[in-house]
């Protein structure tokens, strides 16, 4: 498949600021899962909220947009109900450490997160270093 069947184009131009980083992530991702040859349909995006978490709109993958902090609890639910599919978690600071903290603490003790001590999803956290969308309040320090 090609990259552009990979993305919902009418949602284009993404709305990141300039200078922002996480369209090259989004960029990155979608070439690494063209390199591996992943159907869409098998893929799940599962995000939280604020400005790493619009990844997963740009997307054509099954998605999920979550509250904030829960995007784990959720993809664990996911996987355990569907072992199948690949799961890639997108979070940032807030999702990840502030008030996902406990859940990215505890996701190692999910049994359906883990097969062999091998991880069976992706997660990727974006270094947002500050809540830009809550007029840049500053992320907890970790």
């Amino acid at each position: 498949m090609a990259i552009r069947d990979y993305i919902r184009e009418r949602f284009f131009p993404h709305i990141w600021c300039p200078g922002c980083g996480h369209g090259m992530v989004l960029n990155g991702l979608l070439r690494a899962i063209e390199k591996i040859g992943l159907d869409k349909n098998e893929i799940v995006m599962v995000s939280g909220i604020g400005c790493s978490a619009r990844i997963a709109g740009y997307v054509d993958f099954h998605t999920m947009h979550t509250i904030h902090g829960r995007a784990l609890a959720f993809a664990a639910g996911i996987k355990m109900s569907r072992p199948e599919l690949k799961l890639i978690v997108p979070m940032g600071d807030g999702d990840a450490l502030a008030i996902g903290g406990n859940h990215f603490c505890n996701c190692h003790e999910q049994p359906c997160l883990w097969n062999d001590r091998r991880p069976v999803f992706s997660f990727i956290r974006l270094w947002d270093d500050e809540y830009n969308i809550t007029i840049f309040k500053h992320r907890p320090c970790f």
